[in-house]
């Protein structure tokens, strides 16, 4: 992806309140929020729950327009600092976390599936024991992957 096209993207997401990381926008076709969590947390920061409020508004927008939403896949992650017993654990905390704030802020729980992944596919490769900020998130990504 080129810089303008970067920058386009990262524009339209800001303009949402979506978090995007550069790991996301070589990931991903089109901006699914990412949200970032501290080190060791599983609790949201504001600017995840700014994000969440803007995906939920997007979902609102698509259901208008489609009669229906998305159904998402929560994909949990988290840095290799620490056993990979606990890294899955602390995914998985993050999973119920975010899925419960979709769930408060009407997103029918039902259309989320959760995916704790743990340490395994981060988004930024790293050595095992790194803390790795762009590997601590949860992405909300279409269930079927596009």
């Amino acid at each position: 992806m080129n810089a303008s096209c970067e920058a386009v993207l990262a524009a339209a997401a800001c303009s949402l309140g979506f978090l995007l990381s550069k790991a996301a926008l070589a990931y991903s076709p089109w901006p699914h929020p990412i949200l970032y969590f501290d080190f060791g947390s599983s609790e949201l920061t504001v600017k995840a729950h700014t994000a969440i409020d803007g995906f939920i508004h997007e979902e609102i927008y698509a259901k208008e327009l489609t009669g229906s939403g998305w159904p998402v896949v929560l994909k949990c992650r988290a840095d290799r600092a620490g056993s990979e017993r606990f890294n899955l654990a602390l995914s998985e905390r993050r999973c119920r976390v975010v899925r419960d704030a979709l769930v408060a802020a009407g997103f029918p729980e039902t259309m989320i599936d959760l995916s704790p992944l743990g340490e395994t596919d981060p988004l930024i490769p790293t050595a095992d024991g790194v803390r790795e900020i762009e590997n601590r998130v949860v992405e909300i990504a279409p269930r079927n992957g596009v």
